[in-house]
């Protein structure tokens, strides 16, 4: 190579390497292994929390982040059954396990259209969630880049503001969720909108709607809109920057050709947006609406340099966490080392020219979220009455929030890197200025530390050395290199790695990771549902199965976490007061074994009811004898008693006193044989933290035992715990407490991984045929009726006046039962109706023989069609309002920006194509 060649050969840029390095050392060390497979990105391990999985694999080492609940019982079972039903050829748009049934990939919910989802497409769900995360952090690094440097950054600080948003507070806490979709399109959005600012053109609106369609694909309204907003305001103060160079008439011109862009992006979105808006009306949502006025309090700022100041991995009564918000709401991270840059960028920013107005926006945007957030003001009542925002917290304009900071902490790496300087007054602001920044860092450190790290341990200590050290560091050398050229050289470099590392001090505790053998494994008891309660549903006490990962399964459920239908919550509320533990979450009380025998469940096909062993036994309760006496027993020592033979759900062992606590290990076992010596039932189950006196019952499955030779003996065994006092009765046995069944149409049929399991032997199939018609028209009165009736099995409460019944009846045989159809075949011996079980009183569609048939609500929350006598096919469709005109509106958008995107020379081209073809 010639010294010519080697001289016109680009220098290194050691802060373009520095920065380079802590994007990759950041990806490495925090996503790496997960891509490689060698652990889960998601939160698995919260699995072990619950039963059945407690029992069978109990955690070791606490779980990782106990908040993201939503990503491991509702987000990944919908992806992991998306996936299966596409490979076998079916594009699920209907999600049936949890509650009735809801929407899946029929909207936007699960962003499922959004490209960064295409992992769920094509690996194995459990590996998808870090390459979605790669994804992410990918387009959201380039998206930055483009946007700061069309802004005159150089590639280093273009990077690095990309690296400071991935990093920012609403980007790691709503990891896996279908949130940070959304956020990776908010730098898109304003690259989109700079660019357009500067070319003016047609076709340079196009990347408008494609940022559009991606944000609102992304699933999450709240933030969509939010950015649109922001979006919005940025591109005007553009136009109007410029407004000496061009007339108003040209600037009202390019404002109209962005504003058709969003239209555009939105249009491409209807085949989604449209079902979605429709979908709405079918849900309560009054819950939400004074969630806009919530402001966050101001201590929770501190996350924006002590990221894990608040956090705390504990639920309930005992967690030192203050419940006023949820830690994924409140997270602010930022950084010291990025608040460092951004006082730079605005003492130094006039330096440098860049577009118009640019700069100022951003930390005026900025300024204008925080006040909303932390402060709100007079703003926020004409915001809460704006379309998307009306509903939905304030607080997540975070994410946004996010990215302005970020790109204004690019810009002031920038001038690090090219060695501006301030003006005379501005050097003097900044050796102030900085240093007491500094300084007060330092003190809220102190008292940050002081006031959680007794609460949370040594989590918070780090977080405060971090931050203050990684903040003390960068203020020395920002100082330092406005004097001497080495210190100058080295703020370039290490800057970035400063970033990086503070970015994986931010992501411990959110980001979760897990054993990829912990991804939904099969137990005893998942066995026996996924074989027993097909056709059916499983009624799910407390927390129990982790609602609703049941759907990992193909168990349907009839709570779990889901958007309920408005009438299904209405009878699951009349079934139990309180049955939604949250808008979304719905579950039986399990201290209320009266719940497993309600009427309502059977109208709702509950099959099974599942419940644990260290909940109360449904039955009555019979003690052996009288109290005579008391008997110690100690740690594995075993004692006999008799029993006489009986149906048996049960047995209670009636502890007076202990000589210490039940600490973990602490078991109670119990076999029961027959006079022959044959096994009739045995179990084992915790009491650890239990007190003493306490009646301490285990479930047995024995109710079929009564004919079995007696007397029974029962062996009772406390293994692990200390000595117990145990009532005797007259001879020194110890005294039980057997549960015997009562008429409540349950049968106790299997004991597995600490659960337990109650056939309903009342419940109805989901698909069945009612012979006759109850019509109650008031709508509490059908309620009650349905809730707790008692009327015939063939019977189905219709709310308005129907076709008539004959009361004859018929052979039901389910066809296909695929989620976005059902196919039903009738032999019918006169007219009736088919109930299908399922939330199906809106979007969905019937033909009977092929005729369109009208659903009509049955039983309140289900759907039932009239049949006639005879043989007939019957289809039901998941058909959602608003989905072929969506179809047809992104259609014609697609060829809208199809049509922008094309070089006018290749239309010159065709032309002259035509032209000659046709001489």
């Amino acid at each position: 190579m010639s010294s010519a060649e080697g001289g016109r050969r680009r220098r290194a840029d050691p802060a373009a390497i520095a920065v380079a390095a802590g994007i990759l050392g950041f990806v490495a060390i925090t996503l790496g292994p997960s891509l490689l497979g060698l652990r889960a990105f998601v939160g698995l391990d919260l699995l072990a929390r619950f039963l059945p999985y407690a029992r069978v694999d109990p955690l070791d080492d606490p779980v990782v982040n106990i908040f993201i609940r939503d990503t491991v019982d509702n987000l990944l079972p919908a992806y992991d059954d998306f996936r299966g039903r596409m490979v076998d050829g079916d594009y699920a748009s209907w999600l049936p396990w949890s509650g009735g049934g809801a929407p899946l990939a029929s909207l936007p919910s699960y962003a499922l259209l959004n490209p960064l989802s295409l992992p769920y497409y094509v690996l194995p769900t459990w590996i998808a969630p870090a390459f979605v995360q790669l994804l992410q952090i990918g387009l959201s690094i380039g998206a930055t880049f483009l946007f700061l440097r069309r802004l005159a950054a150089g590639r280093a600080a273009a990077l690095l503001g990309g690296l400071v948003f991935v990093t920012s507070g609403y980007m790691v806490a709503w990891v896996n969720w279908p949130q940070t979709r959304v956020g990776a399109f908010i730098p898109v959005l304003f690259w989109a909108l700079e660019r357009f600012a500067q070319l003016r053109t047609i076709r340079s609106a196009a990347p408008i709607a494609v940022a559009v369609a991606g944000l609102i694909l992304g699933g999450f309204p709240a933030v969509a809109g939010l950015t649109l907003y922001a979006g919005g305001a940025y591109l005007l103060v553009r136009l109007l920057a410029d407004r000496s160079e061009r007339p108003l008439g040209r600037n009202t011109r390019d404002a109209v050709v962005a504003g058709v862009a969003v239209v555009v992006g939105v249009g491409v979105t209807a085949v989604q947006v449209l079902p979605f808006l429709s979908y709405l009306g079918t849900l309560d949502l009054s819950y939400r609406d004074e969630q806009f006025f919530n402001t966050t309090p101001l201590k929770y700022a501190t996350t924006a340099v002590f990221p894990q100041a608040f956090f705390a991995n504990v639920y309930g009564r005992g967690s030192p966490f203050s419940r006023e918000i949820n830690p994924i709401e409140i997270s602010m991270h930022i950084g010291s080392v990025a608040l460092v840059l951004i006082v730079v960028a605005i003492l130094r920013g006039s330096a440098v020219r860049r577009p118009r107005g640019a700069l100022p926006t951003l930390v005026l945007a900025s300024s204008v979220f925080l006040l909303l957030i932390y402060v709100q003001g007079p703003l926020v009542e004409w915001m809460a009455a704006l379309p998307v925002l009306e509903g939905n917290p304030i607080g997540r304009i975070r994410s946004v929030l996010g990215f302005t900071a970020a790109a204004t902490a690019g810009l002031g790496f920038d001038l690090l890197v090219k060695g501006v300087k301030a003006g005379t007054w501005r050097t003097r602001a900044e050796w102030i200025l900085l240093p007491l920044g500094l300084a007060g860092l330092l003190v809220v450190g102190y008292l940050v530390d002081r006031a959680q790290t007794p609460l949370l341990g040594s989590q918070v200590r780090n977080d405060v050395l971090v931050g203050c050290a990684a903040a003390a560091v960068a203020v020395g050398l920002v100082l330092a290199a406005a004097r001497w050229p080495a210190a100058r050289r080295a703020v370039v470099v290490v800057i970035p790695l400063l970033v990086a590392a503070q970015g994986v001090v931010a992501v411990q505790n959110f980001w979760p990771t897990a054993e990829p053998e912990r991804y939904y494994p099969q137990t005893t008891a998942h066995e026996f549902l996924q074989e027993e309660a097909a056709g059916y549903r499983v009624a799910l006490s407390g927390d129990l199965m982790f609602p609703s990962s049941t759907a990992a399964y193909g168990i349907r459920t009839v709570g779990g976490h889901s958007f309920f239908a408005r009438t299904w919550a209405e009878l699951l509320t009349e079934i139990q007061p309180g049955a939604l533990v949250a808008p979304t979450a719905a579950t039986f009380n399990p201290f209320n074994p009266a719940l497993a025998e309600a009427p309502g469940l059977d109208r709702l096909s509950a099959r099974y009811y599942v419940s644990a062993d260290v909940f109360p036994i449904p039955g009555v309760r019979v003690p052996s004898g009288a109290a005579a006496g008391t008997l110690r027993m100690g740690p594995g020592d075993s004692y006999r008693a008799r029993v006489d033979p009986q149906a048996l759900r049960g047995i209670g062992v009636p502890v007076l006193a202990a000589d210490g606590p039940f600490r973990p290990g602490s078991l109670l076992e119990v076999t029961i044989s027959d006079a022959d010596g044959e096994l009739i039932a045995e179990g084992v189950r915790p009491i650890a933290g239990a007190s003493a006196p306490a009646n301490f019952f285990l479930p047995l499955p024995a109710e079929d035992a009564a004919d079995r030779p007696g007397p029974w003996t029962a062996s009772i065994t406390f293994e692990g715990t200390p000595e117990v006092e145990v009532q005797t009765v007259a001879g020194g046995q110890p005294r039980l407490v057997a549960v015997r069944p009562v008429d409540d149409d349950l049968r106790l049929v299997e004991v597995a991984d600490g659960l337990t399991m109650y056939e309903r032997t009342g419940a109805l199939p989901r698909i069945r045929w009612a012979a006759d018609a109850l019509v109650v028209s008031d709508p509490d009165s059908r309620l009650t009726v349905v809730a707790h009736g008692i009327y015939p099995a063939d019977t189905v409460v219709l709310s308005e006046a129907g076709e008539t019944a004959d009361g004859l009846p018929a052979r039901v045989q389910v066809l296909e039962d695929s989620g976005d159809t059902i196919r039903v075949r009738v032999q019918a011996d006169g007219a009736g109706y088919v109930v299908v079980g399922d939330a199906i009183q809106s979007d969905w569609s019937a033909t009977v023989a092929g005729v369109p048939a009208e659903i009509v609500e049955a039983d309140h929350a289900l759907g039932a069609v009239y049949v006639r006598a005879g043989e007939h096919d019957i289809e039901f469709t998941y058909a959602p309002k608003g989905r072929s005109t969506g179809a047809a509106v992104s259609g014609i958008s697609l060829a809208v920006l199809l049509l922008a995107v094309t070089p006018l020379s290749w239309w010159a081209r065709a032309r002259r194509r035509v032209a000659t073809v046709r001489r």
